[in-house]
């Protein structure tokens, strides 16, 4: 019999330590899980904060490049409409070619003197074939038979007064003309031309 309380009691302390272990090591993982929420939670919230700063500065910065951007669609804007204001003033005809004698502007003066209403007419066609096509005896002029074509391909300024050109209606005038290159980066990418009818210094 006392030896059956020994070995009770001797179980019982056994069983005490093994609660008491277990309690131990439910502690220590309720404690870890908190503090793994905890840190959850910490980067959950710095992500948070993360994220606002960096869709705050998106947004800004969108802002800003929207309101340079219209800034700089102004700014081109009133810079062509005063550059079509000058080109207007001027007393001669001016039209623009590029490499391959496609117009690419033309004032007023310049639609006046060729007969044609609006600009719509003759950018983006042909400046030979609206006003050079044709010889003085009626032979066809070719594009690469012009002395201004020459020029430009040579990126080279000329003046001509003995040559015509054509109205939209067939008719032609003498005219005098100057050509000048226009150059980017050192390449000449076109030429303006001004032009005048001299058919009263003809006569």
């Amino acid at each position: 019999h006392r030896a059956g309380s020994a070995s009770d009691q001797q179980f019982d302390a056994i069983y005490a330590q093994v609660i008491g272990a277990a309690d131990k090591i439910e502690r220590i993982v309720r404690r870890e899980i908190a503090d793994q929420a905890s840190r959850y939670n910490n980067v959950a919230m710095n992500l948070g904060v993360m994220i606002f700063v960096l869709s705050w500065i998106v947004s800004f910065l969108f802002h800003r490049i929207e309101k340079r951007r219209t800034r700089q669609q102004k700014e081109l804007i009133e810079s062509e409409e005063h550059v079509r204001l000058l080109l207007n003033s001027v007393g001669e005809g001016v039209y623009g070619m590029d490499m391959e004698g496609n117009v690419t502007f033309i004032n007023a003066h310049a639609l006046s003197l060729t007969g044609h209403s609006s600009p719509q007419e003759v950018v983006g066609k042909n400046g030979y074939d609206l006003f050079f096509h044709t010889r003085e005896l009626g032979a066809y002029f070719s594009l690469h038979e012009s002395r201004l074509f020459s020029a430009l391909r040579r990126g080279e300024g000329i003046t001509v007064d003995d040559e015509r050109f054509f109205r939209s209606d067939g008719s032609a005038f003498p005219v005098e003309y100057h050509s000048h290159p226009v150059r980017r980066d050192g390449k000449t990418i076109g030429c303006i031309v001004l032009f005048s009818d001299i058919t009263e210094r003809k006569k």
